[in-house]
């Protein structure tokens, strides 16, 4: 049984010993007052401004009227930082980075439960959040990003938990429902994922009626607050932020970032994933780079992603936008194969989670590796216990890679929140 997994002290000591390591650099980053997604210090003031406006009149009239603070964050995690900050905010930050570090521990849980073995090299892929300069910023200054994703990996882990044991089904369904909806309390856009896990749940043959029902009812009842505080209360906090939203610019770049974050795996198995040809897959990419050729019109001051932005620092042009996205579209479709159902739902879900005018390459960073090393069912993943160490070394050098482009883009550059 998974639960009763053996595990001697000297792995455990040198478990320990990872992450603390690994956990200092984010003591040191905090230290330093670190910030290299280059945004997070101008949202973390945002948040302060905002708990001052909702609890200026007491909290029950912020609530009501939130929607009128320029905000698209959750109220709840608003909320959540008062009381966190409320009696010393260097305390308070310290806190949520510690709480923010505790998703090395979930998602290696979860990696254990798929994978099975290498269990001291799991840990130490498991820590690669902390190498990601979008997690270190929101954790040092505390952003919803973090700890909504914990919540998010512990549905992961409780769907994975009711798929692979017989015993306690009805609880660890509860707990992927209840974990799910309190990330979406935290980061609303979350919501989105329980299209997948509906899906997922429905094909899975010991899904029967009383575990849809159960499911059903518990969703509603999770959900329910929400649906009233927005749409009957009329405390729609985000809609403004709709508005600019466009389908090709998203399209665009979100193939652009996925194929950024790929590179690590492409060319860990660079002659299985390049010499490979699919006829339907190219016609789709000549389709798709025509619809960018003409539609494509990102003209956002930031935002837009790591190939957009060096594009115009080079260039003064999107050159590289239409030379790179039909090799973007083409490998990202085939690594992700999005022939399976179950994959393109995700991969469609991803797209829609940048719905605003702006892209931003953190909302897919760390999101996107953990839902490519778990829930994407993947030919290029089935033998991930295969010369696992020099994979996790071709990740941890590409994140150190963004961690310093990061660094010279803020430093050098001096582009706010370029990517």
């Amino acid at each position: 049984m998974l639960n009763t997994i053996y595990m001697n002290s000297s792995t455990f000591y040198k478990q320990c010993l990872v992450y603390i390591f690994f956990t200092s650099t984010l003591f040191l980053g905090f230290y330093l007052g670190e910030d290299t997604a280059g945004g997070a210090i101008y949202d973390y003031n945002i948040h302060l401004r905002t708990i001052d406006k909702v609890f200026s009149n007491g909290l029950f009239f912020g609530l009501l009227n939130y929607d009128n603070f320029e905000n698209s964050h959750s109220p709840i995690f608003i909320v959540i930082l008062n009381y966190l900050t409320f009696n010393n905010e260097l305390i308070g930050r310290l806190i949520y980075l510690l709480i923010s570090s505790l998703i090395v521990l979930a998602f290696y849980k979860i990696l254990i439960l798929k994978y099975k073995n290498n269990f001291f090299g799991l840990f130490i892929l498991s820590n690669f959040f902390l190498l990601s300069p979008y997690f270190r910023s929101y954790s040092i200054w505390p952003g919803d990003e973090t700890i909504s994703l914990i919540f998010f990996c512990l549905s992961i882990y409780f769907y994975f938990r009711f798929v692979k044991f017989e015993k306690n089904s009805v609880l660890f369904l509860l707990s992927n429902v209840l974990s799910l909806a309190i990330a979406c309390y935290l980061r609303p856009i979350y919501c989105i994922f329980s299209i997948y896990f509906l899906y997922s749940f429905l094909i899975n043959e010991k899904f029967n009626k009383k575990f849809f029902i159960v499911y059903f009812i518990s969703n509603f009842v999770l959900a329910f607050p929400a649906f009233y505080y927005v749409f009957i209360l009329d405390v729609n906090f985000f809609a403004s932020y709709l508005e600019g939203f466009n389908i090709v610019n998203t399209f665009t770049l979100f193939y652009l970032t996925i194929f950024f974050y790929l590179t690590p795996f492409i060319l860990f198995d660079f002659r299985n994933i390049v010499f490979r040809f699919n006829s339907s897959n190219f016609i789709f990419s000549v389709i798709g780079s025509l619809l960018v050729i003409f539609f494509f019109n990102y003209e956002m001051s930031s935002g837009g992603g790591f190939y957009l932005k060096i594009s115009e620092v080079l260039f003064k042009n999107h050159i590289l936008v239409y030379s790179i996205f039909p090799i973007a579209f083409y490998y990202s479709n085939q690594i992700l194969e999005i022939n399976k159902i179950k994959n393109l739902i995700l991969f469609v879900l991803l797209v829609f989670i940048e719905i605003d005018g702006y892209f931003f390459m953190e909302s897919y960073d760390p999101l996107f590796y953990v839902l490519f090393l778990t829930l994407f069912d993947l030919d290029i993943n089935k033998k991930l216990d295969v010369n696992l160490n020099k994979r996790i070394i071709f990740i941890f050098i590409f994140q150190i890679f963004l961690i310093f482009s990061k660094f010279y883009q803020l430093n050098f550059i001096n582009d706010f929140k370029l990517i």
